[in-house]
């Protein structure tokens, strides 16, 4: 199960656009691997006793899938697309069947965690080989250039898969104490620092932070907020210059009005398709029918350059409704460390990512929903125990209010 959740994820990034399998990942041919291993993981670990989910677990997928299906009537009123066309050019939307996959199987929570922690490490080795050794490896447009003006990776997929492996590790330094998982935390925080994503960097901190909001222990509340001063300070005596240096950055590109995602912020909020456009979405517009795409490309306007906003455009309020309930869900007092933290990197993330239509992000979001959805059934055992207790309190004093 660990080495086909591993190849599962390998595949959502096209093995990171390596040279050596482009041609496999041509075309639709990503999406055609991807499905392939989702059947293999079906037929092979299954079984028949197993169950894909009630009709609670499937709620989320079920509303996301409307939004997408009511996104086609925006894509005929707008565009003129009919069906056919919606339907294959969103057809990643059927990448979500990893979700239903996920609870069918029902891996457990060390084969998802190794999984992760691999691929962190194949990560790793993949930023080292194309930032410092044999750059033309990737085939990435500009990725090239970008090394050679001194900056490092910024092109491969799959820092989420990074992040949610980051806290996995925390939360097994939570549970254990054991110093091996900090490390492992902090080898895993080297890979996003490297690639110099700010949104990522932030959640991550965010993240390591939360050892200290999520931590029920006094002391060890304490001693998570010593761990978060002295990394804060590593942090900032290491790289403090480039740290600035990302800030002032940040503020430059923010204040400039041909900086692509003011463009592209300053285009949605013009609501371009009305106030109908607004509720069901304008539809993912293929180029056959309609030069939409490409002509905002050419302005430098990108969905995916505003996360969810982008997706609000093209998907309507449903769906992005659904993903902001579950996640805000997922932060409830009730829920694990782990889920928590997942919950929290989505947040930090939802104005600047890449959207959840892209497969890495798809898998991020089936992820989610699969450890919300099982430890829903921990949260609920946590509460009625509570539930238990109180009730014997309640009759103990009702007892000694008699005597």
């Amino acid at each position: 199960m660990t080495v086909c959740m591993l190849l599962l994820m390998l595949v959502s990034v096209r093995f990171f656009d390596l040279r050596a399998v482009q041609s496999l990942f041509s075309g639709a041919n990503d999406f055609t691997w991807y499905m392939v291993i989702l059947a293999f993981m079906y037929m092979r670990f299954m079984g028949f006793e197993r169950r894909m989910g009630g009709r609670r677990e499937l709620r989320p997928l079920f509303w996301l899938w409307t939004g997408f299906f009511v996104s086609f009537i925006g894509a005929y009123v707008f565009y003129g697309q009919g069906l056919m066309n919606s339907l294959i050019v969103t057809r990643d939307m059927f990448l979500y069947l990893t979700y239903p996959l996920l609870l069918a199987i029902r891996p457990s929570f060390t084969e998802l965690k190794r999984a992760f922690y691999l691929f962190g490490v194949i990560y790793f080795f993949a930023v080292m080989i194309v930032t410092f050794i044999a750059p033309d490896l990737v085939v990435i447009p500009d990725f090239v250039d970008f090394i050679q003006e001194g900056d490092l990776v910024h092109g491969l997929d799959g820092l989420a898969n990074v992040l949610i492996a980051f806290g996995f590790a925390l939360n097994d330094f939570r549970v254990t104490r054991k110093r091996k998982y900090l490390l492992l935390a902090g080898f895993l925080f080297i890979n996003i620092f490297l690639i110099q994503n700010r949104t990522f960097l932030v959640a991550s901190i965010m993240i390591f932070m939360s050892l200290f909001l999520f931590d029920q222990s006094r002391k060890r509340r304490l001693y998570s907020l010593t761990l978060i001063i002295i990394f804060g300070s590593l942090l900032v005596v290491v790289g403090l210059r480039h740290i600035l240096g990302l800030v002032s950055q940040t503020f430059d590109e923010l204040s400039n009005p041909d900086y692509n995602r003011v463009k592209a912020f300053l285009y949605f909020v013009s609501s371009p398709n009305g106030w109908l456009g607004n509720i069901i979405g304008s539809g993912f517009i293929s180029g056959r029918v309609h030069p939409l795409i490409a002509n905002l490309r050419k302005d430098g306007i990108f969905n995916s350059d505003l996360g969810l906003i982008g997706m609000w455009n093209q998907f309507g309020i449903l769906t992005v409704s659904v993903i902001v309930i579950y996640v805000i869900k997922g932060l409830q007092k009730d829920h694990s460390f782990m889920v928590k933290t997942t919950a929290l990197g989505m947040l930090c993330c939802f104005l600047t990512i890449g959207y959840f239509f892209s497969a890495p992000n798809i898998l991020w979001l089936s992820v989610y929903f699969y450890l919300l959805f099982c430890d829903d059934e921990y949260a609920a055992a946590r509460k009625d125990e509570r539930e238990a207790v109180s009730r014997k309190l309640i009759q103990r004093y009702r007892s000694i209010s008699r005597e």
